[in-house]
């Protein structure tokens, strides 16, 4: 991720949690939190990676749908592609497994597989900044 996106990611977290424990006190607690956070993102990597089978997108690329867009959105919807979402998802989990320490087995599973599909699907970049975060 570069600078800027990880400012983004930081500032939505930090805005989510203070919001998250208004309702949910336990939030607060670094431990808890860091934790649950981590098991979240393993959740959807998981549930991305289930995919790759379900659609065969090893070999075939996919086209994400993105709902409606508004007429004037600069959101290029044949750029909203699976590989760079499951090559995000994964450095996500990569990055948040390593800053908690929570889930280092499937933090090093993850890391194998995105380098593998890297190595496969060379001409993917990483998924873009939605247009509303580029300056």
């Amino acid at each position: 991720m570069s600078g800027l996106q990880l400012a983004i990611v930081k500032e939505m977290e930090t805005i989510y949690r203070e919001e998250l424990s208004k309702g949910i006190p336990s939030a607060t607690d670094d431990e808890a939190y860091n934790k649950q956070l981590t098991y979240s993102c393993a959740y959807w990597l998981l549930r991305t990676i289930k995919q790759l089978n379900d659609m065969d997108l090893i070999d075939h690329e996919w086209i994400c749908p993105s709902g409606p867009v508004d007429a004037d959105s600069k959101w290029e919807a044949d750029k909203n592609a699976f590989r760079p979402r499951i090559l995000s998802r994964l450095k996500a989990f990569v990055v948040c497994s390593e800053t908690t320490g929570h889930l280092p087995t499937l933090r090093n599973a993850a890391a194998r597989l995105q380098s593998h599909l890297q190595k496969i699907w060379p001409e993917t970049n990483e998924i873009d900044l939605f247009p509303v975060f580029k300056s």
